[in-house]
């Protein structure tokens, strides 16, 4: 299905997939960074229980992401499903 998708300069699926595609990579790169910074601070010490602003900051972020993969993974699924 996905696969065999037709190039973004060809098709509208195809660029679409590409644009969806980016969004989501680029929405996982910032979750990734996010996690990244969380950890430093935690092992670094930075964290207490009157400083934990980020914790629920990244798990809405990654929460986020998950969701919107979900939709992004069905929205490219969903013609070769329909035909």
């Amino acid at each position: 299905m996905v696969l065999r998708a037709p190039t973004p300069g060809d098709h509208a699926y195809g660029a679409t997939l590409l644009v969806l595609g980016s969004y989501a990579l680029f929405h996982a790169v910032l979750a990734a960074l996010m996690a990244a910074f969380l950890t430093a601070r935690v092992v670094r010490g930075f964290t207490s229980p009157s400083r934990q602003a980020e914790f629920p900051v990244v798990t809405l972020w990654v929460d986020y992401l998950a969701g919107a993969s979900t939709l992004i993974l069905v929205v490219a699924h969903l013609p070769g499903l329909l035909a």
